[in-house]
């Protein structure tokens, strides 16, 4: 059962992750006219979904100095 739980959520990641992927090359593609290869897609989507991680951190890290 937690390996099912488990295999949900990594799948749900990934699924962000590459929608999120799709939606970055989009837009760098539509600015700049440069073609980039969709091997990439999934890898620049975690990237993203890593950085949003990291960026809740540092704010939660920020809100308990202020308060503690």
């Amino acid at each position: 059962m937690p390996e099912d739980i488990l295999t949900t959520v990594m799948a749900f990641i990934y699924t962000i992750g590459h929608w999120l992927g799709e939606k970055i090359v989009e837009l760098i593609q539509s600015i700049s006219g440069v073609v980039i290869p969709v091997t990439i897609v999934d890898a620049i989507g975690l990237l993203v979904i890593l950085t949003i991680f990291l960026a809740i951190a540092e704010v939660a890290k920020k809100a308990i100095l202020i308060i503690g």
